[in-house]
């Protein structure tokens, strides 16, 4: 589950990870057109339905990392 926020992110490549907060619990994105979309839920690739900070958690994720873009068929 995604949330479009208010939040400007000029300057930032899309794609990058820019917080992992607690309140709103979430991990905070940056993404086009200066905006920033924050991941309240994920779910990896074969597994089950988590949390996103738990799984940004998990992963060691960082401010700074950056996701590649995916390419779809």
């Amino acid at each position: 589950m995604a949330l479009e926020t208010e939040t400007s992110v000029e300057e930032r490549e899309v794609g990058t990870l820019l917080a992992i907060s607690k309140s709103p619990a979430g991990v905070l994105v940056a993404g086009g057109d200066s905006k920033a979309v924050l991941l309240t839920e994920v779910q990896p690739e074969n597994g089950k339905r988590m949390s996103a900070g738990d799984w940004a958690r998990g992963l060691r994720l960082v401010p700074g990392d950056r996701f590649s873009p995916v390419q779809l068929p």
